[in-house]
């Protein structure tokens, strides 16, 4: 038993080095394969499958401007941030960390990129400070099942409107569970 949990316990120290994101398939084989607890427990399938998994994407007017229209959220790699395809969003939150300004009443609605508000509707910039609640707040009625391919990418979007922003920036934190 103690040799199970240290061999646990250095799989899961190498795996949490790895990229933010889904894990990938190849850690779920190797956990699946381990001991023979492993292998009838199906290790690698509970870690990566049934976790939950946040995806921290981005907003800062010094890096995408805030011009009216939609704005591709960034991931930490500076890309456009990724959810993946049957994803189930079961929570969200806006972590503000420099207040959106504008010349007029601009407003920012938050879309996970198959609609234009399924995380948060068109809201005032003024309401964008501290930490910002969004639709998906844990519950099923809430949450938000992602429809494209297992396969596919889903990339979350700000849409500015009204007035274009002068400043701001904030992180997205979108909680989701993987699904078929």
């Amino acid at each position: 038993m103690k040799t199970l949990l240290i061999s646990l316990l250095v799989a899961f120290s190498s795996l949490a080095h790895a990229a933010s994101g889904p894990m990938p398939l190849d850690s779920q084989f190797v956990l699946n394969r381990g001991t023979p607890a492993q292998v009838k427990a199906q290790l690698g399938s509970q870690v990566t499958v049934w976790k939950k998994h946040v995806l921290k994407a981005s907003y800062d007017f010094a890096k995408q401007g805030g011009a009216i229209g939609a704005i591709s959220l960034l991931g930490e790699n500076g890309l456009a941030a990724e959810l993946p395809g049957k994803a189930i969003v079961t929570g969200c939150f806006i972590d503000v960390l420099t207040s959106p300004t504008s010349s007029g009443l601009a407003t920012i609605a938050l879309g996970t990129g198959q609609s234009t508000t399924d995380l948060k509707a068109a809201t005032a910039i003024a309401s964008y400070t501290g930490i910002v609640a969004c639709v998906p707040v844990g519950t099923a009625a809430t949450a938000v099942k992602l429809t494209q391919a297992k396969s596919a990418v889903v990339v979350p979007k700000a849409t500015v409107a009204a007035f274009a922003l002068t400043a701001g920036k904030f992180n997205v934190l979108i909680e989701y569970l993987l699904s078929d």
